[in-house]
């Protein structure tokens, strides 16, 4: 041991620590790590069990330096004064020490005043219940040092019954704040250990304390922390959480401020303009046409599936519903109910009572007429598009359409063939009304980000960006603008593919983002964002009043939220995408309804709290017919625009105290509510 506290003690001549700096211990939890503490304290420097920080010097591969100071906490004991003095009466009459602690922190804080008493210390090198039975059998000692966990996992250990009892004439145990002490001494009592005298005892940077005496100093702690963040300018208020042993969380709401006057109406007709530029010479009129007519052969594909499976082989012919919706497996029979009531709504089918029937004026919807419809569609499609992607891929599973409504088939496999995305790609990129709607966003992008300077780049998220139909547009419209754009999408196979095509542009990342979660459990804070951009993803939510006031979460005060969403049924949607959609638990499901419509999306928006300020196409826009939207709505900005970074570094600058997590809330948590972070709170309450 004196060899190796010589060669550490050489070690740290040779860099030079002094008072103030942290060693790092990255080794094994052996006697080495002790001969490093004593080395550490004949220095003055203070010593942490944890890996080394990343741009530290290196000591060798066990040991580094971090040359700033830093705060002392992995350890309670950090000189030869009252902590140590404490430690020493604690061990009075400790002849023989078993340690089970680590030795870089509470086990070596008890070894080391254990020596100066003196007092025996024996070390536990093995981790598996019977093993530490079987050392402490072998030791004999008076005085045991463990962890809370460790006590539980012993005590509850089979081993513990065949190892019969352990006795102590004292027990150290490292405890927590937050400890029953109560439980414990009732697990105490019911074990293996036997001890005369039990301590809890919370190592902190105020050296051991009893867990009272920890809630106490934690609780003083947060309010110091709350009102040193209280006095960051842009910060009326704060509530502190403890996060881990040494770091805390912290909810902050906003300093008020006077809200800029809106500018609406300036919003929507600079966006206006800059369409009316760029399409001045598109045929709108023949995009509608040609939507309209995939739309009457999606309806006699319906028809032509359901003869292949059995039903509705002759006009006038009466089938009972029941016996229609038995063509569809159990999952489908919801989605062929809708097919049932718009079959109905545009007469192709007609009820008498519990009977369906096809009536006579219907017309032909065998193979062959629908083989030369779809010739004539696709002609149709690529004079007014230039391209055929989406007819193709509707004309698929037009031809496997019973197999999918049966369960024989899987609609991914018609989108993605092979893993192919061509037609996902042409699907969000063809038609007349996804051409303006991702158009409409990249010009509010735009004049977003035109007057950002280079210190202050905007800030997008772009949710469900799957194969790119959105970013690639936006992101050409936003060269030479200082811009961190997150790609994101709940599948990785989409982010591959992104990362491949946008590799060379430094200002996009890409992470994975799923609407239907909270975004704190995702790696995501609130105020991240300027804008959160979702085309055409949130009818996929399962409930998009929580999906969208989640976004609103993660936008700072005036943020944008700017969405494009179909808001009518597409009958050819239904006999296709509609199979690979989930279940929603909003009005949907109670309506029947593939998507909310337009009145309902705005419903949405105001429940969130959000101010609506585009909602385009303008009402005598051809595409209005079709009733594919751009909506654009903001967060009140009568808040400060106050960042989470800010305040982490102003308490740290402040108090020296380590914030991990800072959230930016309406208003603070009510005593008795479930923490800083209740995911589950209303979108109102938290930005």
């Amino acid at each position: 041991m004196l060899d190796a506290v010589q060669r550490y003690r050489a070690l740290l001549d040779h860099h030079a620590p002094g008072a103030g700096h942290r060693l790092t211990w990255a080794g094994d939890e052996g006697g080495e790590v002790l001969a490093l503490r004593i080395a550490a304290l004949a220095h003055g420097c203070r010593f942490a069990g944890t890996s080394p920080p990343a741009g530290t010097d290196s000591m060798g591969e066990e040991v580094a330096v971090e040359v700033a100071p830093a705060v002392f906490a992995e350890s309670a004991l950090d000189d030869y004064g009252g902590t140590l003095d404490t430690l020493r009466q604690e061990l009075e009459g400790a002849r023989r020490l078993a340690v089970l602690s680590p030795l870089s922190g509470f086990g070596g804080d008890l070894s080391l005043a254990a020596w100066d008493v003196p007092a025996t210390v024996m070390c536990c090198g093995v981790e598996q219940a019977a093993g530490v039975f079987a050392f402490l059998e072998s030791a004999g000692a008076d005085t045991l040092v463990l962890s809370e966990a460790q006590l539980r996992a012993l005590s509850a250990h089979p081993a513990a019954l065949l190892a019969g009892p352990v006795p102590l004439q004292s027990l150290f145990i490292e405890s927590r704040a937050d400890t029953d002490q109560q439980e414990l001494m009732t697990l105490l009592a019911n074990g293996p250990f036997q001890a005369r005298g039990t301590r809890f005892l919370v190592p902190s940077d105020q050296g051991l304390l009893t867990p009272e005496e920890a809630r106490a100093r934690r609780c003083q702690q947060a309010r110091e922390l709350e009102q040193a963040a209280a006095t960051h300018p842009r910060v009326s208020e704060a509530r502190a959480q403890e996060d881990d042993a040494d770091t805390w969380a912290l909810a902050v709401v906003a300093a008020e401020r006077t809200p800029v006057p809106a500018e609406d109406t300036l919003w929507r007709d600079r966006v206006l303009t800059s369409l009316d530029g760029y399409f001045a010479d598109t045929d709108w009129h023949g995009g509608v046409a040609a939507t309209r007519r995939l739309t009457d052969i999606a309806l006699r594909s319906m028809l032509n599936a359901l003869t292949h499976r059995g039903v509705f082989n002759a006009p006038e012919t009466g089938y009972p519903e029941e016996r229609v919706l038995a063509c569809a497996a159990e999952r489908h029979r919801p989605l062929l109910r809708r097919w049932l009531v718009v079959l109905e709504q545009q007469g192709l089918l007609r009820r008498d009572g519990d009977q369906l029937a096809v009536p006579a004026r219907t017309g032909r919807y065998d193979d062959a007429v629908l083989a030369r419809a779809w010739d004539e569609m696709a002609a149709f499609w690529r004079t007014v598009t230039g391209a055929s992607g989406t007819i193709d891929y509707a004309r698929e599973n037009s031809a496997v359409l019973a197999q999918l409504l049966a369960g024989e088939r899987q609609a991914v496999e018609v989108l993605f063939p092979a893993g192919r995305t061509e037609r996902a790609e042409a699907l969000y990129r063809e038609s007349p009304a996804a051409r303006y709607q991702h158009r409409a966003v990249a010009a509010l992008l735009a004049e977003i980000a035109a007057p950002r300077e280079s210190n202050d780049p905007l800030c997008v998220l772009e949710v469900g960006a799957g194969t790119g139909a959105t970013s690639e547009v936006v992101l050409p419209a936003l060269a030479g603008k200082p811009l961190h754009y997150v790609y994101t999408d709940v599948s990785r196979f989409f982010l591959d593919q992104a990362a491949e095509r946008l590799d060379r542009d430094p200002r996009v990342t890409f992470a994975l983002y799923d609407i239907d979660c909270p975004p704190r459990q995702q790696g995501f804070s609130s105020h991240q964002f300027d804008v959160v951009i979702g085309g055409g993803v949130l009818n996929a939510a399962r409930d998009t009043d929580a999906s969208v006031g989640w976004l609103r979460q993660l936008l700072r005060p005036g943020g944008w939220l700017v969405i494009t969403e179909p808001t009518r049924e597409e009958f050819w949607v239904m006999a296709s995408q509609a199979f690979m959609l989930a279940d929603a638990g909003d009005e949907r499901a109670r309506s029947g309804q593939t998507f909310l419509d337009r009145e309902q999306w705005l419903r949405v928006l105001d429940r969130a709290g959000l101010d609506r300020v585009l909602d385009l196409p303008p009402e005598d826009h051809p595409l209005t017919a079709l009733g594919h939207r751009v909506f654009a709505a903001r967060t009140r900005a009568d808040r400060a625009d106050v960042r989470p970074d800010e305040v982490r570094r102003h308490c740290q600058r402040t108090l020296g105290m380590m914030v991990s997590r800072v959230e930016i809330v309406d208003r603070l948590p009510e005593p008795g509510e479930d923490g800083i972070y209740d995911s589950a709170r209303t979108a109102g309450e938290v930005k």
